[in-house]
């Protein structure tokens, strides 16, 4: 072997053992790494798992403390895991055996929860959906029912969860409220004092007295306002009043109007205006009319007769007797003549 040749073996030998050194420094760098990586993903894993007992420990504690019952099941209807309020209304336990809300369901309603339970899958979730439920002592509950749909990793429905709220109590108050308010209605509707309900000025309902009485028909009154079907000279005094109740110097009131009916007549009432607050917190006002113009024709007719007697008090002379009655009559009357006529006694 010449000496180029030897030098070229040399040469080849020294960059190969060169490469290798750098070969095994950079193995041995990637190996490092990875073990550094090893143990970064070991500490990650170690902190998550803490972090995901710390999570089921609240999970768990929050599951325990939640009042109203609360159920996760499968989309069968079979019961996975239950807290003690829903344990204390269903009656059953898990460690006993399966369970299935299905069974507690109340025949009549089921259509309306298989109906709903389609939507529930669409949606993935439920609010506020009202049922009926039989609780452990076969009692007929009204339920209130707020529920969710789990996924799982591939987003297709797997599990459903849901808090149970028993509502049968407000139930029974709400339809005592409506037995209570359709009787109000009747009473209303029937009494023989006209009634309006005023809104901001405007009549909101009325009943067939307050209509009859100023010859409308049922829907023309409301939108109105009031003091349209009031004559022009008692408006600003009825203003006043009402706005004693806006500025809350006073509850209520009560004052003699006089009403304009459709057909222009016009005739007195004794007027109640009472401030109410409903759930809005809008103030409106009831007012109730009773028409006095009888009484008042009456009480009329009952003082000029007073005014009659007086005037012919300690008179003997029939002829002024019988001037004093034709001008008390034609007054009362609003007559443009009256006579009497005289006759001999036989």
């Amino acid at each position: 072997m010449n000496h180029n040749k030897r030098q070229l073996l040399e040469a080849s030998l020294a960059n190969e053992k060169t490469a290798r050194k750098e070969t095994e420094v950079a193995l041995q760098q990637a190996s490092e790494a990875l073990q550094n990586k090893d143990q970064e993903l070991e500490n990650v894993k170690s902190k998550t798992l803490k972090l995901v007992n710390e999570k089921q420990i609240e999970l768990d504690n929050l599951f325990r403390t939640i009042i109203d019952p609360y159920i996760l099941m499968d989309l069968k209807g079979y019961v996975i895991q239950m807290n003690n309020a829903a344990i204390n209304f269903f009656g059953v336990s898990l460690k006993k055996g399966s369970f299935n809300v299905k069974t507690n369901i109340y025949e009549k309603d089921m259509n309306h929860m298989v109906n709903a339970f389609h939507e529930f899958l669409k949606a993935g979730s439920l609010r506020n959906f009202q049922i009926r439920l039989f609780d452990k002592n076969k009692n007929l509950k009204w339920v209130d029912i707020n529920c969710n749909i789990i996924y799982d990793v591939n987003q297709k429905p797997k599990l459903a969860q849901g808090i149970i709220r028993d509502i049968t109590l407000q139930k029974q108050q709400q339809e005592f409220f409506n037995m209570q308010k359709q009787q109000l209605d009747i009473i209303v509707e029937n009494s023989s004092l006209g009634i309006a309900l005023i809104e901001d000025g405007n009549i909101l309902k009325t009943n067939k007295t307050f209509r009859d009485l100023l010859n409308y028909e049922e829907g023309e009154l409301p939108g109105l306002p009031f003091t349209d079907i009031l004559i022009e000279e008692d408006r600003r005094k009825f203003n006043t009043h009402i706005k004693k109740l806006a500025d809350n110097t006073a509850h209520n009131f009560s004052i003699i109007k006089r009403y304009k009916t459709k057909n222009a007549k016009i005739f007195k009432a004794k007027t109640k205006v009472s401030i109410v607050v409903n759930t809005d917190n809008k103030d409106l006002k009831v007012i109730i009319i009773e028409d006095i113009t009888k009484d008042f024709i009456n009480q009329s007719l009952l003082m000029s007769l007073n005014r009659l007697m007086y005037s012919v008090l300690g008179k003997t002379d029939i002829q002024e007797i019988a001037k004093e009655i034709v001008t008390n009559t034609s007054k009362l009357l609003a007559l443009e003549n009256c006579a009497i006529q005289l006759i001999d006694p036989v």
